[in-house]
Parts: C-alpha cells; sequence; structure tokens
C-alpha cells in the first residue's frame, strides 16, 4: 500500500505543478474565473479521478483512510481553487 500512496502523492504533484502553472499563466483573477477556465476545469477532472481510482483500489477502510490522509494534507492547489471540500474523502474521515 505504500508504494502507492508514494505514486499518488507523486501523480499529485504532477497535477498541483500544472494548476499552478496555469493560475500563473492567467495572472490576478478572482477564484471562479479560475474554475471556470477550461484547463482548470480539466485539471480538476483529473484530481477526482485520481483519487476515486485510489479508493476503489483500496481492499481495507484503514488504505481508503491512508487515501484520505493524502488528500487531506495535498495538495495545496486543493486549497487554492477551494476544491477541498469536493474532492477530498466522501468516505467519513
Amino acid at each position: 500500500m505504500e508504494s502507492k500512496i508514494m505514486t499518488l502523492r507523486r501523480e499529485l504533484d504532477g497535477l498541483c505543478i500544472r494548476v499552478n502553472k496555469r493560475l500563473k499563466e492567467m495572472g490576478d483573477n478572482d477564484l471562479m474565473t479560475y474554475r471556470s477556465d477550461p484547463q482548470i476545469k480539466s485539471l480538476q477532472s483529473e484530481i477526482r479521478k485520481v483519487y476515486r481510482e485510489s479508493v476503489n483500489a483500496c481492499k481495507t477502510y484503514g488504505e481508503a483512510e491512508k487515501v484520505c490522509e493524502v488528500f487531506r494534507e495535498y495538495p495545496e492547489c486543493l486549497n487554492q481553487l477551494m476544491l477541498s471540500e469536493e474532492v477530498a474523502c466522501p468516505i467519513t474521515c
């Protein structure tokens, strides 16, 4: 499971780098402008997909809890776009 968690962290790091790059390209805008951008929407979709696939791969509640921990502490881009409540943990973590 630890290797899966490390893979998950790497995937999220990559997605966050792409989100941050796009935010910088867009400049100083309001949150809704960022969230309505097609590239940002696509990246949001990828983050959700990674989350769903990670949880579905879990065989026990304990493994799912570890996935939730990654999304609770990670990544900063979820906080920047105020996505943490939308993406992280429909399982009561």
